[in-house]
């Protein structure tokens, strides 16, 4: 991650249900969620002992970046 902004990238060229995301600190307040590069509304959050799990689920068959701000 760089600052308040976390990137997963993945390359999945299998057709199977793809959901991507990152883990951000415990307390973050999620500002923006985009999948490549475009504003995403449906995103699921979670806590778990990692801190607060951001995913989003992604067409299968492609090549994919998730971007997560905090503010």
């Amino acid at each position: 991650h760089s600052g308040s902004t976390w990137k997963t990238t993945v390359d999945a060229r299998v057709p199977v249900r793809l959901t991507i995301g990152a883990t951000l600190p415990r307390d973050a307040d999620v500002t923006d969620v985009r999948l490549d590069g475009k504003s995403v509304d449906k995103y699921a959050t979670r806590l778990t002992n990692r801190g607060l799990e951001v995913t989003v689920v992604a067409a299968p068959g492609a090549a994919h970046t998730v971007t997560v701000k905090a503010g």
